[in-house]
Order: structure tokens, then sequence, then C-alpha cells
């Protein structure tokens, strides 16, 4: 993670976004990716699978699941940019207030 860190001079500016494998409230499979919007590289993703009679939102899901893991890695994101969904917006002001969220 020192490597990462100097490597990318110990910030990050990335851009982030879901996919999902059908429309609507019916999806099944959502598709986070962070990508680092000054370097054009996607720095990681995660996959999540909706379970029967679960109820959470699979956006937020994947969202948190793809940034714990890049922090754990030790990169350091201090801006991240997303679509406007607000559930993830509150998801970053709650659970992670270091990064500032646009």
């Amino acid at each position: 993670s020192s490597g990462i860190n100097a490597e990318y001079g110990g910030r990050i500016i990335a851009a982030a976004d879901a996919q999902f494998d059908s429309m609507g409230h019916s999806a099944k499979y959502a598709t986070y990716t962070i990508m680092d919007s000054e370097r054009s590289l996607i720095l990681g993703y995660a996959v999540e699978q909706k379970r029967p009679n679960e109820r959470s939102d699979l956006e937020v899901k994947s969202a948190k699941k793809a940034l714990d893991c890049l922090l754990e890695l030790g990169f350091q994101i201090v801006h991240l940019v997303t679509d406007g969904h607000k559930s993830v917006g509150k998801m970053l002001r709650e659970q992670y207030p270091q990064i500032r969220h646009s």
C-alpha cells in the first residue's frame, strides 16, 4: 500500500457509478465501478447480488463494498463524484466524512 500512496501522491479524485443487470427495482445484480478521474484508470469494482426477500439498496451495498476494498488497500480518496443517488450520498456523509462527495 505504500507504493500505491507514493504513486498517487496521497490523494485521488474518483468517479463512480453502478450498473444493473436489469432496469427498475427488479435488478438482481449490481456492479459498482470506481475510476481515477485524473488518470482514467479503473481502481476497483464490486458485484453484489440481491438475496431473496432482501430489501437493501444494491447500489449502496456495492458502493460500500468497492470503497471499503480500495481504502483497505491504502488508496486515499479525497473526492468522489457520483450520480444523484441520494442513498449513496447519505452513506458517504455518514460513514466516510473524510471524502468530499459531489
